[in-house]
């Protein structure tokens, strides 16, 4: 439930903003007490929501580290000194 929250946002602003920039359609639902997402889209839509709802997921106020193999076309590095 605390995932759900988080991937929801304040007004589903975070659902939103994760749907705009994956080009996905995120559908967050309960049953039975249970939430779940449902991801649809191309598959590179898909596989981008998924690794966005992951980020935000793990970040819950830390920082997440990135990977050069999590880049999907989507990925900026800068080198701050």
């Amino acid at each position: 439930n605390a995932d759900a929250a988080v991937l929801l946002g304040k007004d589903g602003a975070v659902k939103a903003k994760i749907s705009c920039v994956s080009g996905a359609d995120i559908k967050i639902s309960a049953v039975d007490d249970r939430k779940s997402v449902e991801i649809q889209g191309t598959r590179l839509q898909r596989r981008r929501a998924k690794k966005y709802c992951e980020m935000q997921m793990a970040k819950r106020g830390r920082a997440v580290p990135l990977k050069l193999a999590s880049d999907d076309g989507d990925l900026t590095l800068l080198r701050i000194p």
